[in-house]
């Protein structure tokens, strides 16, 4: 099934535009672009998300500022699901403060 009927991101028509690609219809090639931006995108969220979360268990360990890091952490977009694949060890330091943050990844 094409993507083609898929509403774009900016990011994806821009990128689509630059390259060459066909917009509005049925490409395979248009769709393995597509399929490559939102990797992208998911993985550049996964590497800031980890380093939010380690900044924020620091806060915690290094100066004792749980209060602060559970406000930063209420203000990001990280959800449960994205947590679940952070590290464990940074995700311990929160969760002391906040037991409805879900065990990551060891």
């Amino acid at each position: 099934m094409s993507m083609h009927k898929i509403e774009l991101t900016e990011v994806e028509r821009l990128g689509l535009i630059n390259h060459g690609l066909a917009v509005g219809t049925p490409s395979q090639l248009s769709d393995c672009f597509r399929s490559g931006v939102k990797w992208a995108l998911q993985n550049d969220k996964k590497e800031f998300n980890e380093g939010v979360i380690w900044a924020l268990a620091r806060l915690i360990e290094m100066y004792d500022q749980p209060d602060m890091a559970l406000e930063i952490l209420n203000q990001s977009d990280i959800v449960e699901e994205d947590m679940k694949l952070l590290c464990e060890y940074d995700l311990a330091f929160l969760r002391k403060y906040e037991d409805s943050i879900p065990k990551g990844v060891d």
